[in-house]
């Protein structure tokens, strides 16, 4: 990770300093192969990503997922050029880069393909919940009196000052975002809060311990903004800025358990949290202000954030303008057919893989490579999954699934020092240059 993170971030950090231009030995943040691969595929984004913390994160990933982001990538190799050929990507044109090719494809399909696919994996995981409560799990549950009697020692805060806690601060939400977006449907504030997030927030951690699953139902925010829009009236986009109440805490339920099993105070917790809020959000404002000045975001001195955040900024406002007035793109890149068929693909593909038996991590990993995200890391995430399974894993056997987190976790240490040093040079060197002697 430190030798790594010299030359990928130190070296064109320092260097920038010091020379007119940065000397960037790996590209950043990739190579730029479109344009040369047009002819051959054309509507097809292509590059290649040198960061290779991607192959130690192939190696953590489940295996088959990452096969099933591969075999998505090479579907959509394979299926954008035809889409470009009967006139569906009708966006694409002969001289886009990656950033342009892929919001056009987005617009004219992948959009839409990509809720349909989301939609598919939640109804495949509502279908697990409720398979869970059905069988053999639903025999072993604990009565709701539990609730009233935690273990000794352990710094549990009593249940009803907790459920005080959650409503009082759901009704702080509700009306900080009733303040900010007085036009948006109060009734969706009291639903997300009261309704969706503790039923989420349940089911998830149930499924948390019952199958190590996170349980997300996609796209929920986003159609019940529109769903303001459609029905009541609302105009605008400030409601996807606003604080409103809906999150799935049962996550948190993982983090709970491995309090315990340390032996950590959830009092203590608190404690320490309360300690560090203060100081990280004052030194973030404080140094988030003295970056911005550097240097104008997104310029060359930061060319990841100049390429994605272009990206990033053109899929938001794509999904923001459905609550705008009018015809909005949106509801322009919008279709029923391939929303349906993103449906039925996903779900086609998961009984074809259950009733194979293979894993249904595949269908997971398929989504993802369905995505239309840059495809450009890939490489490098397959290389670490084969090399840790078939090399790795049968030298180390099955501790390595235990040895692949702890690399992965000393790579990205290595990578935070030169990434916190070539910052802490940066600092100090634009400080002094802008002093007058």
């Amino acid at each position: 990770g430190l030798a790594f993170g010299t030359i990928y971030v130190l070296l064109p950090a320092v260097s920038g300093l010091l020379f007119t231009e940065p000397i960037r030995i790996i590209p950043i943040p990739w190579i730029e192969l479109t344009p040369y691969t047009e002819k051959i595929l054309p509507a097809v984004a292509t590059g290649i990503q040198f960061d290779l913390g991607l192959f130690f994160i192939g190696m953590v990933l489940p295996f088959w997922a990452v096969i099933g982001g591969l075999i998505g990538i090479i579907i959509t190799f394979a299926a954008n050029p035809f889409l470009y050929k009967h006139g569906i990507l009708h966006r694409w044109h002969p001289g886009m880069e990656t950033v342009e090719t892929v919001f056009a494809n987005n617009f004219d399909f992948y959009m839409s393909f990509s809720i349909g696919l989301g939609l598919a994996i939640g109804l495949i995981g509502i279908w697990y919940v409720a398979k869970s409560f059905r069988g053999e799990h639903a025999k072993h549950r604990e009565s709701w009196s539990k609730l009233f009697e935690p273990p000794e020692g352990r710094g549990d805060i009593n249940f009803w000052v907790s459920i005080a806690i959650y409503v009082f601060s759901t009704l702080a939400y509700v009306g900080m975002s009733l303040l900010l977006v007085p036009n948006f449907p109060w009734i969706f504030f009291l639903l997300y809060g009261f309704i969706y997030t503790p039923v989420i927030s349940y089911i998830t951690a149930r499924m948390e311990g019952i199958a190590g699953q996170f349980v997300s139902l996609p796209l929920v925010r986003e159609a019940s903004f529109i769903a303001g829009a459609k029905f009541f009236g609302y105009q605008g986009i400030e409601i996807w800025y606003a604080p409103i109440p809906i999150h799935n805490y049962g996550e948190a339920t993982v983090h709970f358990r491995e309090i315990e099993l340390t032996g950590t105070s959830i009092r203590g917790i608190i404690k320490a949290e309360l300690v560090v809020f203060p100081v990280v959000m004052i030194a973030s404002l404080l140094f988030s202000q003295f970056i911005w000045q550097l240097a104008p975001i997104p310029s060359s001195n930061y060319p990841y954030a100049q390429e994605l955040w272009h990206l990033q900024a053109l899929n938001t406002l794509l999904m923001q303008t459905s609550t705008l007035e009018g015809n909005s793109l949106f509801f322009q890149a919008l279709s029923g057919p391939v929303v349906m068929g993103g449906i039925s693909l996903g779900l086609v593909l998961y009984a074809i893989l259950n009733s194979l038996g293979l894993p249904v991590l595949l269908v997971y990993g398929v989504v993802r490579g369905l995505g239309q995200s840059t495809p450009h890391g890939f490489i490098l995430e397959v290389a670490g999954a084969l090399i840790g399974r078939y090399f790795f894993q049968k030298k180390y056997g099955a501790m390595w699934r235990q040895y692949a987190p702890v690399l992965l976790a000393g790579f990205s240490c290595g990578m935070g020092l030169t990434g916190m040093f070539a910052m802490g040079c940066t600092l100090i060197l634009k400080s002094l240059g802008k002093m007058a002697y």
